[in-house]
């Protein structure tokens, strides 16, 4: 069935590739500006759409900025949320994970720098800015998940790729990320398709560590301790870009993933998605539902509207961390260089 809707969906993606190549080489042949700003900014992106990990990335990144006493904001594009860009999934996440960190969501993140710029910030941090050229970046980071790095090689929207794999020759580092997922020997493959396209580039490696569990706003406190879903049935509620490394996430806690319950990327949730969990948990007797902390931003909305589900749907995000396994050290002698 899929190899059918890639081939109905692959005129469509040479009219994206038509599209992109135009804004590729109007950035390349100087026919689209290009904006410089006094803060240093980092971009942190990707080569394809969705889950591939770069909230957890900025986040890291601007802790250690902010631990070496740098003054650093982070520009979000604040997709999902159009009539309140502040108040956009990502940006919410961030917020309850960082302290003292600015932040500034618009869609026009040129003006968002310069904003910046006037507040007083040394360091910026450009939130899924690998395809945002408009503001030229120190230091051109990319993220690539290793459970799925190149989707199934085709562009959107007949595959997940945001740009043809040759586009990094414009990193300059890249950062695989949940590493712990696969074998040595597909990341040694990946690698090699990375350095074949650009012999030179670092490439760093990375994994989630799982550091907790916590109450959705649904009334269930304390939060059970990770070691709590061991040989436990649990369910899986998610809209996120690749729910399958969630899931592999959750397994490794020892859980047992008996349900999933899973939105498209970026879905937003509502009454009726809670009165499907609530069933499915009391005919499967699950023991709980687990979600991200991105998820979770978005179901305490329906919490607050509708409180009758509160003590009866017991519903936990799994809060983690990202941990550099290789490059680490290197990458922050760039950063201390700029």
């Amino acid at each position: 069935m899929l190899k059918y809707l890639v081939m109905l969906l692959a005129p469509f993606e040479w009219i994206y590739r038509g599209i992109w190549f135009f804004w590729d080489q109007g950035y390349r042949n100087g026919f689209f500006l290009t904006h410089q700003v006094f803060p240093k900014v980092i971009s942190v992106g990707n080569l394809t759409w969705g889950g591939t990990g770069k909230t957890p990335l900025v986040a890291y990144l601007a802790k250690r900025l902010q631990a070496n006493g740098q003054k650093a904001a982070v520009l979000s594009r604040g997709y999902g949320s159009p009539q309140n860009r502040q108040q956009a999934d990502e940006v919410v996440a961030l917020k309850k994970t960082l302290e003292g960190i600015g932040f500034f969501a618009s869609p026009d993140r040129v003006h968002s720098a310069r904003q910046a710029q006037r507040e007083g910030y040394g360091v910026v941090l450009l939130d899924d800015g690998f395809q945002h050229r408009r503001l030229v970046r120190h230091l051109d980071i990319v993220a690539i998940d290793a459970t799925d790095p190149f989707g199934n090689g085709r562009l959107i929207p007949a595959g997940k790729l945001r740009e043809p794999v040759h586009s990094l020759k414009r990193a300059d580092w890249i950062i695989l990320t949940k590493v712990d997922l696969v074998s040595d020997g597909e990341i040694s493959r990946i690698k090699e398709k990375i350095q074949k396209i650009t012999p030179n580039i670092p490439i760093g490696e990375t994994f989630y560590r799982s550091v907790g569990l916590s109450d959705v706003g649904a009334g269930f406190k304390p939060a059970p301790t990770l070691d709590g879903l061991k040989d436990r049935d649990v369910g899986l509620v998610a809209a996120i870009g690749n729910p399958e490394a969630f899931h592999r996430t959750v397994e490794k806690l020892g859980a047992k993933v008996t349900r999933t319950y899973f939105k498209r990327d970026h879905s937003r949730y509502a009454v009726g998605d809670f009165q499907k969990m609530e069933e499915i948990q009391k005919r499967d007797s699950l023991f709980c539902w687990v979600t991200t902390s991105k998820d979770a931003v978005k179901m305490e909305d329906v919490f607050g509207d509708c409180p009758r589900f509160l003590g009866t749907v017991p519903v936990f995000s799994l809060e983690i961390e990202l941990v550099f396994k290789k490059g680490e050290r290197e990458l922050w002698r760039v950063i201390e260089s700029l």
